[in-house]
């Protein structure tokens, strides 16, 4: 018994080790607070940081800062009055979210310029065709630039996209494409969570927990990819 229990010590120490984040993300602080704000503009003010370790909480605060003083550089991006208005701008969500992620010279103008060729729908009206094209396009982006600054970003967006997919694909009763889907979605959850540090790392990791945490993103379904 006390075998074990050495045992057991020694493995959570070595888990804590490997991974020093390791009980924040168990705890899933940011129910879904995170994720959302990179991916549809929930405002970063709602991400709670005061019980997070001092690095992580770092990162976060100049997250949400970036996040918060974000100024879109795309041109063709028209103010529209009332109901005409989209209610969030697909290209503006994807070029916020790349510049509140990453810290690099010039972040700027690469978001802008994926946003603005990427193909991005306004609405998907709960079919998978549209995640897909754009999960399809963003890995033909990074298969042609694989080492681009953005693809921190675009790995959590593979992730997303897939899984939204996924969750289109119950709704459409697809349930046979669900399976290469699933494993669509994981390898990019992996490739997120095991993301190197290069300073972003931590980040990149804490959103693949929180997204993968909610029990659906986009549709309701009974499953989890």
């Amino acid at each position: 018994m006390k075998n074990r229990l050495y045992t057991s010590i020694a493995m959570a120490l070595l888990l804590a080790i490997v991974n020093p984040y390791s009980g924040v993300l168990a705890q899933s602080p940011f129910a879904g607070k995170l994720y959302k704000s990179l991916f549809h503009d929930v405002p970063a003010t709602k991400i709670k940081t005061a019980n997070l370790p001092e690095d992580l909480k770092r990162r976060l605060v100049e997250y949400k800062n970036r996040s918060l003083s974000f100024h879109s550089q795309l041109d063709d991006l028209r103010a529209l009055p009332g109901a005409a208005a989209p209610i969030c701008d697909p290209r503006r969500a994807v070029e916020k979210g790349i510049v509140s992620l990453i810290n690099s010279r010039g972040i700027e103008k690469e978001a802008a310029d994926y946003a603005r060729s990427a193909p991005l729908a306004y609405e998907w009206e709960g079919f998978a065709d549209c995640p897909l094209g754009e999960a399809r396009y963003a890995e033909d982006y990074l298969g042609k630039n694989p080492s681009t600054v953005i693809k921190p970003y675009l790995i959590l967006f593979l992730a997303h996209r897939y899984r939204c997919a996924y969750e289109c694909l119950e709704f459409e009763q697809k349930f046979d494409e669900q399976k290469a889907i699933s494993e669509k979605y994981q390898q990019y959850l992996r490739m997120a969570k095991e993301y190197p540090e290069r300073s972003v790392g931590p980040l990149v990791k804490l959103i693949a927990e929180d997204l993968d945490a909610e029990p659906y993103l986009y549709l309701k379904t009974k499953n989890h990819p």
